[in-house]
C-alpha cells in the first residue's frame, strides 16, 4: 500500500492534467492500481515487463511459484547481497548478460552505493506476493501499451498475454529474445514502439 500511496501523492502534486503513466515490473502493478484509484488522472498506461499477479494460483499460471518468492524473502535475512545478485541475473537472458546488459543496468540504474534495508526488500516482496488485480482489470478503460520480453523469467510472457486479454483497450508488443528489461536490452526497438503508440494516442 505504501508504494502506490507515495505515487498517488506525487501525481497529485505534479499535475492536474491527465497523464500517460509508465510502470515497469512491480511498477506496472502500481500503475494498474493507480488507474483504478484515479481514472480521471490517467490518459494511458505503458506496462513494461508487467503483471496483474506476481505469483501463480490454481487458476493462473502467469506468475512465479509462491514458494519460490517466499524462499527468496527468507534468504534475504541470510545473505541479502547474494539474493539480489541472483534476482538481477534472472532479469536477463544469457545472451544479454554476455553482451554486458546486466552490468549496464547495475551501473546506470542503481545509484552508487545504493543499499536497501532488509525491511524494504521484504516489504517489496510482500507486495508482490499479496497483490492480485486480475478481477479488477476489466474496470480499466484507458488505452494501454504492454511491452514484454518473450524470455522474461521474472514475469512470464503468459502474464502479458493475460493483461492483454483482460485490458480491452490494450496493445501487446512481445519482444523476441528479450528478458525482463526490454527498455535497455532492446532500447531502439522499445523507444520506437512507445513513440508510435504515443503518436497514435495524441
Amino acid at each position: 500500500m505504501f508504494i502506490w500511496l507515495n505515487a498517488l501523492k506525487a501525481i497529485n502534486r505534479e499535475t492536474e492534467d491527465p497523464m500517460v503513466l509508465t510502470g515497469w515490473s512491480l511498477g506496472a502493478l502500481v500503475a494498474l492500481e493507480l488507474a483504478l484509484l484515479m481514472p480521471e488522472k490517467i490518459k494511458g498506461l505503458v506496462l513494461i515487463g508487467g503483471t496483474s499477479r506476481f505469483t501463480q494460483a490454481p487458476d493462473y499460471h502467469g506468475g512465479l511459484p509462491r514458494v519460490l518468492v517466499e524462499r527468496m524473502k527468507k534468504s534475504l535475512t541470510r545473505n541479502p547481497g547474494q539474493t539480489l545478485e541472483k534476482f538481477f541475473s534472472l532479469m536477463f537472458t544469457s545472451q544479454e548478460r554476455e553482451e554486458g546488459i546486466m552490468e549496464q543496468f547495475q551501473k546506470g540504474y542503481l545509484s552508487p552505493g545504493q543499499n536497501w534495508s532488509e525491511k524494504e526488500l521484504a516489504a517489496g516482496l510482500d507486495f508482490l506476493i499479496n497483490q492480485d488485480l486480475r478481477e479488477k482489470l476489466g474496470k480499466i478503460k484507458v488505452p494501454s501499451l504492454i511491452i514484454h520480453g518473450d524470455r522474461d523469467e521474472i514475469c512470464p510472457p503468459a502474464a502479458a498475454c493475460y493483461l492483454h486479454a483482460q485490458l480491452k483497450n490494450s496493445q501487446l508488443q512481445m519482444l523476441p529474445g528479450c528478458g525482463h528489461v526490454p527498455f535497455l536490452s532492446k532500447a531502439e526497438v522499445f523507444n520506437e514502439i512507445v513513440r508510435r503508440w504515443l503518436d497514435d494516442l495524441h
